[in-house]
């Protein structure tokens, strides 16, 4: 819906919110509710752009000093790359130790390595990162990839 109304200054527009994602951002698919592992509250989204291929994939954990929280997408600059988010165990709700959330991590990354290219997405970058390490200087390279 767009309305127009003239003011003493100008003219108004008014826009309806839905409209402005797609024309901003592009268009999307979510997938959601994906089981990655056989734990109670082991859940993620997927969110890829329509029409993409060999895009990249930011792997989103939720803050809340794993205590509270939930799975989310962020806003991106760039309407090409996909988004997974990751809804984990929190202590004291199905995760006994911190070591049980950063396992629902790890295995929510290797979920997202192993099935986002049936999404049309590249995990190149992601196997890049894993073999780096710690090796600074490759992995400054791979954040300069990601940021064009």
């Amino acid at each position: 819906m767009l309305e127009i109304q003239r003011v003493p200054c100008g003219i108004k527009l008014q826009v309806i919110a839905l409209a402005i994602p797609i024309a901003l951002f592009g268009a999307t698919r979510n997938d959601v509710g994906i089981k990655y592992a056989e734990r109670t509250g082991c859940l993620l989204d997927v969110r890829v752009p329509i029409g993409e291929t060999n895009f990249p994939t930011v792997v989103w954990f939720h803050g809340g000093g794993l205590t509270e929280g939930k799975r989310h997408f962020v806003p991106l600059t760039d309407d090409k790359i996909a988004q997974v988010a990751v809804e984990y165990r929190l202590l004291g709700k199905g995760a006994e130790k911190g070591v049980d959330c950063i396992e629902d991590a790890a295995e929510a990354v290797a979920w997202t390595k192993k099935h986002i290219a049936e999404y049309g997405g590249d995990n190149s970058a992601m196997e890049r990162a894993a073999k780096a390490r710690e090796k600074a200087g490759e992995l400054k390279k791979l954040l300069g990839e990601i940021e064009r």
